[in-house]
């Protein structure tokens, strides 16, 4: 029969777990940071009101 220690295994894939864990934390921190150091989108707003008015063309009149 051959001699098997349960316990070492079980600590061994904790330790891989653990290490997982550590892993996926730090992907996680590295995405956050990168998420959270994006500068702001910039607005710009068009005052339509200032627009020149222009006569329409002859192609831009529509027939109805």
């Amino acid at each position: 029969m051959i001699n098997q220690d349960f316990e070492y295994e079980s600590q061994k894939d904790s330790v891989y777990l653990l290490e997982k864990t550590i892993q996926e934390e730090k992907e996680f921190w590295e995405w956050y940071e990168s998420q959270h150091n994006r500068k702001p989108a910039q607005i710009v707003v068009i005052n339509e009101s200032k627009k020149e008015e222009h006569e329409p063309k002859e192609s831009e009149i529509l027939p109805f």
